[in-house]
């Protein structure tokens, strides 16, 4: 049975608090009705009760050292800060892990670390998400790169991370995604996925001036699940942002030309 978004942000914390495995997190919560707090005090007071089968253990995956989380962060932190950023360190450990710095998989990464600011990792969201995802070396987490890539082939997770994005890439202080941001985004994100992307782009670079909102951004997600080859399918009755009925009404007048 699939978990829905508040189980799978259990089953996390859970990880997190006890370096245990996501298997273990998962019948922890179960046990105690889904009651994080209840879940990881019974780990901690009843360890027993999780001992695998061939007694090696309380958790035959928690492989994960938090003092070498902490000093694999020292060594990629940005001098003289607390965070793995724009001063090199961020280069240096997709340098390491064998990805570009566009690649679609450094934002999955973000997203697993519930990073907060573009480029930048703080030091727990680098100790928690690694504990999440049981990464205590570069090597392991270049090994957990191909699982990372394949979470998003499940289409409420990709959509979390897809909204997970836009938050992630907003300047602070803005309330919108600067256009410039948000195409370089959607060329990366939806490539593959939206049929009418390279259509969308040529236009919005043409005919759109000014930032995306966060309702334009998660609704074109919407759209290009949705939208046919000849934009025969779109229902202008529903309450899609302007942004796309002005788009489709270009598409469909460019395939009527082509007829």
């Amino acid at each position: 049975m699939s978990l829905s978004r508040e189980q799978r942000e259990k089953v996390r914390n859970f990880v997190v608090f006890t370096n245990a495995s996501e298997g273990v997190a998962g019948e922890a919560l179960k046990q105690n009705n889904w009651n994080l707090e209840a879940a990881v005090d019974n780990y901690f007071t009843n360890p027993d009760q999780y001992q695998p089968k061939g007694g090696r253990g309380r958790d035959d995956h928690k492989t994960c050292d938090p003092a070498k989380i902490d000093r694999l962060f020292d060594d990629y932190c940005d001098k003289d800060s607390d965070v793995i950023g724009d001063e090199g360190g961020m280069e240096k450990l997709f340098n390491d892990l064998g990805v570009d710095a566009e690649d679609l998989v450094t934002l999955i990464l973000a997203w697993q670390m519930k990073a907060q600011k573009l480029g930048e990792f703080s030091r727990q969201e680098w100790t928690e998400g690694l504990t999440y995802i049981k990464c205590d070396t570069v090597a392991k987490l270049k090994d957990r790169l191909p699982s990372l890539r394949a979470q998003i082939s499940d289409d409420q997770a990709f959509k979390e991370f897809y909204n997970f994005v836009y938050m992630y890439a907003k300047e602070e202080t803005q309330k919108s995604l600067a256009l410039e941001m948000a195409i370089a985004l959607w060329k990366l994100i939806l490539k593959d996925r939206f049929i009418h992307l390279d259509t969308w782009v040529d236009w919005l670079q043409e005919n759109r001036k000014h930032s995306i909102s966060k309702d334009e951004w998660a609704l074109l997600l919407d759209f290009s699940n949705t939208i046919n080859k000849d934009f025969s399918n779109y229902n202008a009755e529903e309450a899609w942002p302007v942004l796309i009925d002005d788009f489709v009404e270009f598409g469909q007048a460019k395939v009527a030309e082509g007829k």
